[in-house]
């Protein structure tokens, strides 16, 4: 909670990137990764033509450098704010499943941990990233296809000019 309020006083996304659990800092890493990679597949195979819709159709993720720019582009003031006005002295604590529902003096705010001995981190948006990285992998997948139809489309008319 501490590195957290840290964070947000210095309003530094990506060092609150850092105190989000990892479920959710992972689906970001892959979804930045698969959306980049696709970018960059799109740019060097799709026809010019079709670059533009596409490489928009990706979305911001294929836009930053890393999963901490994502967190901090998609958690800016508003969301900082929210947390901010959540984190603050600890007053109680439940465990439900896998979750640490924590009241503070300012609000309650929901933590998970990996495994014992790792860090808590404060649960954000799991499940649609969660689903982000599912249809991040899938579009990955679509778009290496489409690449590859591009290309032979392309060897195809090299061959017959």
């Amino acid at each position: 909670m501490a590195y957290a309020a840290i964070a947000i006083e210095e309003d530094d996304g990506a060092k609150l990137f850092g105190v989000i659990d990892v479920r959710a800092r992972h689906a970001l890493i892959s979804v930045v990764t698969d959306r980049r990679a696709a970018a960059e597949i799109v740019r060097r195979d799709y026809p010019e033509g079709e670059r533009a819709q596409a490489l928009e159709w990706l979305g911001d993720a294929a836009e930053v450098a890393d999963a901490a720019a994502l967190f901090a582009r998609r958690c800016a003031q508003g969301c900082r704010a929210d947390l901010a006005s959540r984190i603050g002295a600890v007053v109680s604590h439940a465990q439900e499943g896998e979750i640490e529902q924590v009241t503070t003096s300012r609000g309650t705010i929901d933590l998970y941990r990996e495994a014992e001995g790792h860090w808590w981190g404060i649960v954000w948006r799991t499940d649609e990233l969660d689903a982000e990285r599912d249809r991040a992998s899938h579009d990955l997948a679509a778009i290496e296809r489409n690449a590859a139809t591009y290309r032979r489309r392309a060897a195809l008319d090299e061959h017959s000019e």
